[in-house]
């Protein structure tokens, strides 16, 4: 077996530099000076990456010293302002400096006053639905019993109509009514609207204009209702338009209920702002009814109504406003749906209106037309069956 020990010994021997036997070995010269040179050159390699170090070391530190020094001068010139006299024109740039910096703050001023504006703006208009509101729900009177309306225009008071005065006033749907008019004639068609005219005396101090249109419709009479009703008072007919007034201020027109009577009778307002403030007040009822065949029919009427509160002066225009009022206390329209079948209708629409002059009677007769095209045109987009 091999001795563990002998084996070490051979090891440490053999580094040594010495045989088995534990005797030095024999070297050659040549391998004795190379080990030599060996050892000098890690000497004086160690030697010079220790001197490298210390060069490192000692520039590092003159550097932070320098660096040192010239934030102090930096510091020193700055607090002595020479840096404005190194620029150049010191009373020039700093007259710039001054005027970024007031710039900056007045843009934040006006930020913030803008940010007020605003907020005052909807604080305002906030105010103003609230007093709307406030007089709509105190707008009765009650030492007499009417009723301010108020609105952008000025504002007038209505007393409500007894029921004896409602029925007083008549009825462009009744019978007896419509056989006391004069008889209309045929004057030709506009898009396929017949045009019938009555023979009136236009040249009368006060004339006066009545026209009825009728045609029939590709159209359903519940689709005519449900839309005449969802349009509201963009489809209600105008009984009084001033002179120069066209269909395009439709929009500018404001409508008040001044007094519900029932649910097919109500008195309303109609007022258009102007520099001369046109105001009417009518009587408003729907009818329907069912022919002997079953079919259905469906009427409006419209009156205009000379009350108490068209009556407030002597004369037709109160001048004495700061802008003058003018009432309008005559005129009618009246317009029939007659069902023909399930997608028919006949419409029958017959208006009379006190005009200013001849030109003016003509003008509304277009103006009515204008309306009954464009209502048709919403009703029955598209589908024109011209009876």
């Amino acid at each position: 077996m091999t001795n563990p020990g002998r084996e070490v010994d051979k090891s440490l021997n053999s580094l040594n530099g010495m045989d088995r036997k534990g005797k030095p070995k024999k070297r050659t010269v040549t391998q004795q000076q190379k080990l030599i040179n060996h050892r000098i050159n890690m000497v004086e390699f160690r030697i010079r990456k220790k001197e490298q170090f210390e060069r490192l070391k000692k520039e590092h530190e003159r550097l932070e010293r320098e660096m040192k020094r010239l934030l102090a001068g930096l510091q020193n010139e700055l607090s002595h302002e020479s840096l404005w006299v190194y620029f150049g024109e010191q009373n020039m740039v700093r007259s710039m400096v001054e005027l970024i910096v007031e710039k900056e703050k007045l843009r934040k001023q006006n930020v913030a006053r803008r940010t007020d504006v605003q907020r005052h703006d909807a604080f305002r208009k906030e105010v103003m639905n609230a007093v709307r509101l406030l007089s709509n729900e105190e707008s009765l009177i009650h030492n007499d019993g009417g009723m301010i309306v108020p609105d952008k225009e000025p504002t007038f008071d209505y007393h409500p109509l007894s029921i004896e005065e409602v029925n007083a006033v008549p009825y462009p749907l009744d019978k007896e009514f419509m056989s006391n008019l004069p008889p209309v004639s045929f004057i030709g068609a506009i898009l396929g609207w017949n045009v019938y005219r009555e023979e009136s005396n236009l040249t009368a101090s006060l004339p006066s204009t009545r026209v009825q249109l009728t045609k029939r419709l590709h159209c359903s009479i519940a689709t005519a209702t449900q839309i005449s009703l969802e349009q509201g008072d963009n489809l209600r007919p105008l009984l009084a338009t001033p002179i120069g007034w066209s269909v395009a201020c439709r929009p500018k027109v404001s409508t008040h209920v001044l007094q519900e009577v029932n649910a097919e009778c109500c008195v309303m307002a109609h007022t258009f702002p102007g520099p001369l403030t046109c105001h009417y007040v009518f009587l408003e009822r729907v009818a329907q009814w069912e022919l002997p065949d079953g079919r259905k029919k469906l009427g409006l009427s419209m009156n205009v109504i000379d009350s108490t509160v068209s009556r407030l002066s002597s004369t037709d225009v109160r001048t004495h406003e700061p802008n003058p009022i003018k009432w309008a206390k005559e005129g009618w329209a009246s317009v029939t749906i007659t069902e023909v079948d399930a997608t028919t209708v006949d419409v029958v629409y017959d208006q009379w209106a006190r005009c200013e002059s001849k030109l003016h009677a003509d003008y509304v007769v277009a103006q009515w037309a204008q309306f009954l095209v464009r209502w048709e045109q919403i009703v029955a987009p598209f589908r024109f069956l011209t009876r």
